[in-house]
């Protein structure tokens, strides 16, 4: 596997890539908002796959804020977010998932939709059961289940050819508890709390 660019930036661009990561963020809930309130609505494949793009490169941004303050502005130039979370060193991850758990305990439900969509001519016919279900239980979990949401959602379109069926994740409640979580390692890591726990900048 071939490894992943590294680009340099200016260390503050931290700062930029978090309040970027908050708008998108901010965004996604309005989207997610806006689904709830039309629930019973066949129409609305279109914002549950725009809520996959915009909440994935939230977390996407989050993780590349944490990382341009940690490695002196290097930082990964890469989508797959769960490529990205692996650089983490351990206690950085072990923050993010009890800041998962706190965050998932105060969610009221816990559920995820898999949206299946296909452009045929020809007759119905019923998607591949091979689809493999996202895990949510932890943070790494929802790392791995979201990893490569952005790519895969943000050009949906392109991917629908004939008799072939293409699969978006909705999972507002657990990918907001997972944005929370990077929003508050953002904090936590900012502030000093792991000053002296790992050789920063490596």
């Amino acid at each position: 596997m071939a490894k992943s660019r590294e680009i340099k930036l200016p260390t503050l661009t931290h700062q930029t890539a978090k309040e970027q990561a908050t708008s998108f963020f901010d965004i996604s809930n309005d989207i997610a908002n806006k689904i709830a309130a039309k629930k019973n609505s066949v129409d609305l494949y279109a914002d549950k796959i725009t809520y996959a793009v915009n909440s994935s490169f939230s977390a996407e941004l989050y993780l590349k804020a944490i990382m341009i303050m940690g490695k002196g502005g290097r930082v990964m130039a890469e989508h797959d977010l769960f490529k990205i979370y692996s650089n983490f060193p351990a206690p950085l991850k072990s923050a993010l998932q009890e800041n998962y758990e706190k965050h998932m305990k105060a969610m009221p439900q816990q559920t995820y939709e898999i949206t299946a969509l296909t452009h045929s001519d020809g007759p119905p016919h019923k998607p591949s059961s091979d689809v493999v279900p996202p895990k949510f239980e932890t943070f790494e979990d929802a790392i791995k289940s979201t990893s490569k949401m952005f790519v895969e959602a943000r050009y949906f379109f392109e991917k629908m050819k004939s008799k072939e069926w293409n699969f978006s994740i909705y999972a507002p409640s657990p990918i907001s508890a997972m944005l929370n979580s990077l929003d508050d390692l953002y904090v936590q890591y900012k502030r000093g709390d792991f000053k002296g726990r790992f050789k920063s900048g490596s």
